[in-house]
């Protein structure tokens, strides 16, 4: 398994991060850094400073599948822009959150049912073509896509999944996290590290919350994907100590 730490949007502190990470996410478009203002230079340099890869989270404010398919395919084609951004920064993965919105009359699950797929299928594909795996997290405690929904997804399109755990414990339990990676466990490429807890608070350092890392070692032992510390500080060592506590149940 390969370590690594998200910055978002603060790509300035990427120099700051821990030696024991093997890699960088970062978030680029619209709401974070505009492809444009990426100084793709200082970027490449930073990388290679401290021997890291880069991961990008792409934007999430707009619905990946609406009613509408003209909206459609005016995201996939910005998404498609922003995946050649993340061919010449050489990222390996482009996280993506699965998101559906309704319109009117149409119910929201008819358009995770009709439209979903396709727009998930071409986004991967595009990915492909330009050498970066497009993987789908689960978002259903802040308005995504619901866990068991995602489930059928990853099941019926068979595309890998960035499972993050302190948002599927947000939704649900432990117990729920388990028996999620006990199915579609295989289909997990990247996973997102935080803590979280009942009451709301999320993204907070592993081990300072509720969620039960040990559920989650037990449901996919043999993991060998890539984990990002998504954990929101301004302490770089809260991430350092995040990793080892995530580590220590594997």
């Amino acid at each position: 398994m390969e370590i690594g730490a998200s910055v978002g949007p603060y790509l300035d502190d990427i120099p700051d991060l821990p030696d024991r990470f093997e890699f960088v996410e970062v978030s680029i478009g619209e709401g974070e850094v505009p492809p444009e203002e990426v100084d793709r230079d200082a970027l490449r340099s930073d990388l290679a400073a401290d021997d890291l890869d880069l991961m990008v989270h792409l934007p999430f404010r707009q619905p990946l599948a609406t009613a509408v398919e003209r909206i459609d395919e005016a995201n996939l084609a910005y998404m498609t822009d922003l995946l050649d951004a993340c061919e010449d920064l050489g990222a390996r993965k482009a996280v993506v959150h699965v998101t559906a919105r309704s319109q009117g009359a149409v119910e929201a699950s008819e358009v995770i049912r009709s439209r979903l797929p396709a727009v998930m299928g071409e986004l991967a594909a595009a990915g492909e073509d330009r050498g970066v795996e497009v993987c789908f997290e689960n978002v259903g405690n802040v308005g995504g896509v619901a866990l068991d929904a995602v489930g059928g997804l990853a099941a019926e399109t068979d595309l890998p999944l960035c499972f993050d755990v302190g948002h599927a414990y947000a939704e649900h339990d432990n117990a729920t996290i388990g028996e999620f990676l006990g199915v579609h466990g295989d289909r997990v490429s990247h996973l997102h590290v935080h803590d979280a807890r009942a009451r709301g608070d999320s993204h907070i350092p592993v081990g300072s919350g509720e969620v039960d890392y040990g559920v989650v070692a037990d449901a996919i032992p043999e993991f060998d994907g890539t984990a990002t510390v998504e954990v929101f500080t301004d302490d770089p060592d809260h991430l350092a100590l995040s990793a080892e506590k995530f580590l220590d149940e594997f």
